[in-house]
């Protein structure tokens, strides 16, 4: 079972291995998200993960943070 950025807990470092919808990725891409540790700053339950790199914070919504692969170095 692949971990996504939907199981990611407030605190947790991790890396963005893989994003399924092709614009979302360039996206994360342009905003400098896919190549380096990134920092979950907030998992609201149902709600969005905010995640932060380089003094960028962004909400990603629950539903594309389900389609986002991670990989959690500690875990």
């Amino acid at each position: 079972m692949k971990t996504t950025l939907h199981d990611v807990e407030q605190g947790e470092a991790f890396r963005i291995d893989a994003v399924e919808d092709t614009e979302v990725r360039a996206q994360l891409h342009r905003m400098g998200f896919l190549d380096g540790e990134v920092e979950c700053r907030q998992h609201l339950d149902a709600g969005p993960v905010i995640i932060s790199r380089r003094g960028t914070d962004l909400a990603v919504g629950a539903p594309i943070a389900r389609d986002v692969a991670i990989t959690v170095p500690d875990r």
